[in-house]
């Protein structure tokens, strides 16, 4: 077995995921009826490890630097063996890395489905909807990262699946806010 095989996986897949989600954006009216747009307003994702991502930006983050609302959190919540797509151990895999004009050779890894929660805190339900119409129409199914898998292939690039789980449209009052906020945990694998 070779010893760090895959170097910095989960980094190279939230970055992924942050590229994927790095153009959120709300717009903000200047009338009541909501036709006249003021301005647009870019939603920063930032990554954490709470669990209580509401708690975490109101209490943690919001000390070190003031935090806009709305705002986007993206967790690593764990990996587990993807068992469906799992083949026989000594499944050898070939691979034609173009620069040295060779192939490479090795044993078909264990597949993992690695899970990550995306949770946006919202002022308002105008905000919340917004982020959700920016994200779901492109969910048809599921969608497509491209990392690069090997460090010592850097070249080869991978497209790895990944699918929203059910968006949960639960709204989160946070008591010390003046404005409540809209939280939307959504699993992603």
């Amino acid at each position: 077995m070779t010893p760090f095989y895959y170097v910095r996986e989960i980094d190279k897949i939230e970055i992924a995921l942050l590229d994927v989600f790095n153009n959120l954006r709300v717009n903000k009216y200047k009338d009541e009826k909501k036709t006249v747009v003021d301005r647009t307003v870019r939603i920063p994702i930032v990554t954490h490890t709470n669990d209580d991502f509401a708690n975490w930006v109101s209490t943690v983050r919001a000390k070190k630097v003031p935090q806009p609302v709305p705002v986007a959190g993206l967790r690593y919540v764990g990996n587990a063996p993807d068992d469906a797509r799992r083949v026989q151990p000594t499944y050898v895999r070939r691979i034609f890395y173009e620069p040295a004009h060779q192939w490479i050779q090795d044993i078909q890894p264990t597949p993992f489905v690695f899970k990550f929660e995306l949770e946006i805190l919202c002022d308002n339900n105008t905000d919340f909807r917004q982020i959700k119409e920016n994200i779901e129409p492109y969910f048809n199914t599921y969608r497509t990262l491209r990392i690069r898998e090997f460090d010592f292939a850097p070249e080869l690039e991978r497209q790895i699946p990944f699918t929203i789980g059910t968006p949960a449209d639960q709204i989160d009052e946070l008591a010390d806010r003046k404005s409540g906020s809209a939280g939307m945990p959504r699993p992603i694998s």
